[in-house]
Formats: C-alpha cells, structure tokens, sequence
C-alpha cells in the first residue's frame, strides 16, 4: 500500500521525497533566523489553504498582523482564507509568562485567537485547543509552530519532556500535520529529545560561499522514506518563494 503524502509547499522538493511529507506528521525544523525560515513556513502553511484544508498558525516570534503582511508580500490570499476561519492564528507573541499566577482564558476577535498572562505549559495547549475549536473543519489539519523555545523557557529537561508528551498525546486525537520549528542557539539536548519522536526531521542552514550567503535545507529523516547519508538541497528565491535550485536524491 501508498503511504499517502502531503505537499511540502516548496517547489521542487516533493519529487524529490516521493511526493512530500507522510500525512499526519511531527515535523521539526532546526533553523537559523532568515527569511528562508519565514517562507518554509509561510508556505507550508499556504500549501494546506490553497489544497483546501484548514491551518493554524501559532505566532510567538512575531504578531499575526506581522504574518498576515509578509504572507500577502508574497502573493498569498490570505484574507480570503483568513475571512473563512480557515486560517487561524494563536497569538503567543510577546505574553509568554510562565512566571504569572493569575488565570487566564483565550480570547477570540475575527481569525486570531490570544491568550495573555500564560504561566504554565497547559495553558499554551488550551489555547492551542482554543484555535483548533474556531477553524470550520478538522479534516487534514495544518499546524505551525514558529518558535518552539519561546514557549518552553525556563523548562528543565524532565519538564520538556513532560510538555512534549502533553502536546503530542492532545494532538493525536486529529487529523494533523504539524511543523515546530527550533531556532538555532536551542540546547542540543532539547532537540534531541524533540527528534526522538518527530516523523520528520529538518535543519536549514545558511553558509558564506565567496561574497555570497547560500542557504540549504537538510533532511536528516521521513519516515517510511529512505534516506542518502545527506540529502541536503539549496534554496533560492523565485517570485518571492522558496524554491529548490539543486539537490542530492534521496534514493
């Protein structure tokens, strides 16, 4: 039997994986800040819209507004999928407190759902549970998460473990995909422990080559897909997206 895949949203790369990502996958992305990182997730998130499935945007590095504005940069009709509550973002930017005693509840105002004065890991995963609860459909679900760290601060290891577990134990109940993505500076440990358990494993890597910056992404895993030792492939701009310039095959 197919696995069943789902497109990646980058031109170029999902022939290259037999047709993209297994569907109901965890995959994590280790990234260093630039605007391939942006696009890689702005464009998965895209793909899922435009296939007609419903995504949820999880902002914590940037405000959705922010988001909403790169995304229509890039030609991305977001409004319309934004108008439809087809697209969703839970609004984490900047009101991470995990040292704040008082409760909170989500809010919801138009496609964006906040929660303000988070002091614990359970409350992210109610306003995770908050944004699922607005979107008009549960079928193939999209998920991004834009910066993992920030919302696991001041965690120690058993406590990471513990969030990880929540997360993908809640999760599990649906039909979803879902990207984290782990800026580059987070500790080696906390990302293995993450790998451990993700489906797909992804860095994205940005080098000097002569006067130039040349930024690659690698695939270390997919599961069910066998793998090069390195299958590593260079990305460039095209009309305002990432796009895939050369590659080694994955067998």
């Amino acid at each position: 039997m197919q696995m069943r895949r789902i497109p990646t949203g980058i031109p170029g790369l999902d022939n290259q994986i037999g047709g993209g990502f297994p569907v109901n996958s965890t995959i994590i992305m280790l990234s260093e800040a630039s605007n391939y990182t942006e696009l890689v997730l702005q464009q998965f998130i895209y793909q899922a819209l435009i296939d007609g499935s419903p995504a949820l945007y999880i902002s914590i590095s940037r405000p959705p507004e922010v988001v909403m504005e790169s995304m229509r940069l890039q030609g991305m009709d977001v409004d319309r999928y934004a108008k439809s509550r087809r697209l969703i973002f839970v609004d984490l930017c900047s009101k991470v407190d995990f040292a704040f005693e008082e409760e909170a509840l989500p809010t919801v105002e138009e496609n964006i759902v906040s929660i303000h004065n988070i002091d614990s890991p359970e409350m992210v995963m109610m306003a995770i549970n908050a944004g699922l609860g607005t979107l008009g459909d549960l079928t193939n679900i999209r998920m991004v998460v834009d910066s993992t760290p920030e919302i696991l601060a001041g965690l120690d290891m058993i406590e990471f473990l513990r969030f990880w577990r929540m997360v993908s134990n809640n999760l599990s109940q649906y039909d979803m995909n879902i990207l984290y993505n782990y800026p580059a500076g987070i500790k080696d440990e906390y990302f293995k422990a993450a790998a451990h358990h993700a489906d797909v494993i992804l860095r994205l890597v940005s080098t000097m080559e002569g006067q130039k910056m040349e930024t690659y992404l690698y695939i270390d895993k997919i599961r069910f897909t066998p793998m090069r030792a390195s299958s590593r492939f260079q990305l460039h701009l095209e009309e305002g997206r990432a796009k895939i310039l050369n590659y080694n095959k994955i067998r």
